[in-house]
C-alpha cells in the first residue's frame, strides 16, 4: 500500500518549500550583510572633536567596513536624528529630553587651564580669588553653572564676568593655547597640549561640575551598519578614557 499527495497537498508542499528556501536566502543574505556590512552612515559630530578624536576613529571604521560609505557632518549645533537627515549625533551637556534615545559614550569633570605665557604675565595664583586677575573663558554649553567649583565637600562659585563666551571646548582650547584667558577643558581633550607645555593646571584639587557626551540615534531598529559604527565611537572613548588616567 502506497501514500501519495493530493494535488491539493502537493501545491501546499510546494508553497511551503519555496517559503522556506526565501527565508534560507534571505538569511544567507543577511549573513553576508553581517560579515560585510555596506550603505550609508551619516553622522554628525561638533567640529572640534572630530579634529582632536574623530578623524582617526573614523578612518579607522571606514578602512575596516570597506563597502561602507561615510557620511560626516560637522556641526556646532544639535541636530536630532529623529527629525534630521542623520543616524548619529553627538551632543555634550546636559539631554533636554529624557525620551531621546541616547548612549553615554564619555563623561569628566572639567577643570580649569591657562597658558603659561599668560601665567608668566598675571599676578601669582595662591587663592581661588586670584583668578579675577585672569579673563574667564566661558563654554556656554548645556546644563549646570559651570562657574561652581568643587572640592570634595566644598563648593566655591567664581563669580566672574567672562571676557569670551563660546558654545563649545575646541574654541574655548584654541583661546587658552592662544594666552586669551582660563577656561575650564575636559582631561582627555587637553592632554597633548599638556604634554607640549602649551597649557597649564590652575588649582588642580578643584573640578568643575560634571559634563557628559552621547550619541543620539533616531527611533526604531538601527541598520547594522550604524550599530557597528555605534560600537566602534564607544569603545574607542572607552580606551581615551583609559589613557587620561594619570601613571
Amino acid at each position: 500500500r502506497s501514500v501519495g499527495l493530493t494535488s491539493d497537498g502537493r501545491e501546499f508542499y510546494e508553497s511551503c518549500a519555496s517559503i522556506l528556501s526565501q527565508a534560507r536566502g534571505a538569511l544567507d543574505t543577511l549573513s553576508r550583510r553581517r560579515e560585510h556590512p555596506s550603505g550609508q552612515v551619516r553622522v554628525c559630530v561638533p567640529q572640534e572633536l572630530y579634529f582632536l578624536v574623530l578623524r582617526r576613529t573614523i578612518s579607522e571604521f571606514a578602512r575596516k567596513y570597506t563597502d561602507v560609505e561615510m557620511h560626516v557632518l560637522l556641526s556646532t549645533g544639535r541636530p536630532d536624528p529623529r527629525v534630521d537627515p542623520v543616524d548619529v549625533a553627538m551632543w555634550a551637556g546636559d539631554l533636554p529630553d529624557s525620551e531621546l534615545r541616547a548612549r553615554k559614550v564619555a563623561g569628566g569633570t572639567p577643570k580649569l587651564y591657562a597658558s603659561p605665557v599668560l601665567l608668566e604675565k598675571s599676578p601669582p595664583m595662591r587663592e581661588l580669588e586670584d583668578l579675577r586677575h585672569l579673563p574667564l573663558l566661558d563654554v556656554n554649553l548645556p546644563g549646570p553653572e559651570r562657574q561652581e567649583l568643587i572640592r570634595g565637600n566644598e563648593r566655591r562659585r567664581l563669580a566672574l564676568r567672562p571676557k569670551h563666551v563660546v558654545n563649545s571646548m575646541g574654541p574655548a582650547l584654541e583661546l587658552v593655547v592662544a594666552g586669551l584667558g582660563f577656561a575650564p577643558l575636559l582631561q582627555n581633550m587637553v592632554r597633548p597640549f599638556l604634554d607640549e607645555g602649551l597649557i597649564a593646571p590652575l588649582f588642580p584639587e578643584w573640578e568643575c561640575t560634571s559634563l557628559n557626551l552621547y550619541l543620539i540615534m533616531a527611533d526604531g531598529i538601527l541598520p547594522h551598519r550604524v550599530r557597528l559604527f555605534v560600537d566602534h565611537l564607544v569603545a574607542r572613548f572607552a580606551q581615551l578614557d583609559e589613557d587620561s588616567v594619570p601613571d
